[in-house]
């Protein structure tokens, strides 16, 4: 069988058994690549040494696959910054290898495994590490060629919203990542981001999914650049939940008005439903291109409980593609099965509430409204 081929057996494989690895490990595309000695991803590629592969047993190559991945999902592939790059895959190593055999992966055996380092970041590990140090890697993380500063943290972004959807997929699923592992997701996920670039990059992933040349994207018209846009195939709707217990304030409020008409103006052919709720659901509106520009109101006042929302959006019995959840996660009652949609908890106020047990989370930052 060729390396290609083991490849792809093992991301199926991973895809089944551990879908949090494997909807991420189908973001990277295969490359041949026998000038490296084992194997590598930069976020974009999955590069390997075909005589490497083919050595591996299944086990080990599936570990191997869930190791980069797992490089990824804590962006150690953005985060390197000016470290030395061997030096970096070490520490990034030491950080993710014991928790990946803990959870049942078998590695190749050049495992840098050292429990003295359970729990760290790779740049509290990189800070201990001597320079100069010797020790055999494998699957290798590199930093995106040719970027600049500013498309690294775009590719940060990107790969945070890509993990908030593995973490939801594989809840779905039943299998979601191990403790531990969620852990360290959460950690990479509690970065700092532009919220509304989460936030649409969200929607548009719920929503879009083929090309049309029929209508261009808006995006780039200005510059004179002519692509196509993305549609829809199956609509359903984006339903957007504000807490109105005093989570939202009138200028973060404005904010989403702001993104929602942004959402009808590029795609007219979508529907937002928008539900106010605090203790319980006290109205809701359905937003289409014809009621721009959007203009919202907070209705109630309440306490929090986030159970009636989700209970009120599954009673309507209508297909939806995302729900985003603007509150301060003051509140511990949610629903007790987990949606079947993608989830995004809009956190605006941090007053250091727990994440919530399903879905992503995004900060809405105060110096943003």
């Amino acid at each position: 069988m060729s390396a290609l081929n083991l490849i792809a057996k093992a991301r199926t494989a991973l895809l089944v058994d551990q879908p949090f690895f494997g909807c991420l490990a189908l973001r990277l595309n295969p490359v041949i690549d026998n000038d490296c000695e084992t194997a590598w991803t930069d976020g974009v590629s999955l590069g390997f040494n075909e005589e490497f592969i083919k050595k591996l047993s299944m086990p080990e190559l599936i570990g191997l696959v869930a190791h980069e991945v797992m490089h990824l999902a804590l962006c150690h592939h953005t985060r390197i910054g000016v470290r030395k790059a061997r030096k970096w895959n070490v520490a990034g190593d030491f950080a993710i290898n014991q928790s990946l055999v803990g959870s049942g992966f078998m590695l190749p055996s050049r495992a840098l495994i050292d429990p003295s380092y359970a729990g760290l970041s790779a740049e509290a590990i990189y800070s201990r590490l001597p320079d100069g140090q010797k020790s055999e890697t494998f699957g290798e993380v590199r930093q995106p060629s040719n970027k600049t500063p500013a498309e690294i943290k775009l590719e940060e972004q990107k790969w945070q919203i890509a993990i908030s959807q593995a973490v939801t997929l594989s809840e779905t699923m039943g299998k979601a990542p191990a403790d531990g592992f969620a852990r360290m997701v959460q950690e990479s996920l509690s970065c700092k981001v532009d919220w509304r670039y989460v936030l649409r990059e969200f929607m548009e992933k719920a929503v879009c999914n083929d090309y049309t040349w029929l209508r261009p994207n808006p995006r780039y018209l200005s510059q004179g650049v002519y692509l196509p846009g993305l549609y829809s195939r199956d609509l359903g709707d984006i339903v957007v939940v504000i807490d109105t217990s005093g989570s939202v304030s009138d200028s973060q409020l404005g904010q989403i008005e702001k993104e929602i008409t942004s959402m009808l103006e590029e795609f007219p052919e979508v529907s937002i439903m928008v539900v106010y709720c605090d203790s319980i659901v006290q109205g809701h509106i359905e937003l289409s291109n014809t009621d721009l520009p959007v203009s919202l109101d907070l209705l109630g006042g309440g306490g929090t409980d986030f159970r009636p929302a989700f209970k009120f959006v599954n009673d309507c019995e209508k297909p939806i593609n995302c729900l985003v959840y603007l509150t301060d996660l003051a509140c511990d009652r949610y629903p007790d099965k987990i949606p079947d949609y993608p989830v995004l908890w809009v956190n605006t106020c941090d007053y250091g509430y727990p994440d919530p047990p399903f879905g992503g989370v995004v900060r809405m930052e105060p110096e943003e409204f």
